[in-house]
């Protein structure tokens, strides 16, 4: 199956800010289970949560 062809997920603040649901999902993506998706807003609010 080609990568294109795979479901995409966004990634949102509330998953990517606590490290293993974090870490399990980007390794999810990297094996091709989906392409992974996210905004700058995005990366900015885990960013805040995770300097607090």
């Amino acid at each position: 199956m080609r990568l294109a062809d795979r479901r995409v997920a966004l990634l949102d603040a509330n998953v990517l800010f606590p490290f293993r649901k974090r870490d399990i999902l980007l390794r999810f993506h990297r094996a091709g289970l989906f392409r992974a998706r996210w905004t700058e807003r995005i990366l900015d609010e885990w960013t805040l949560n995770l300097l607090e």
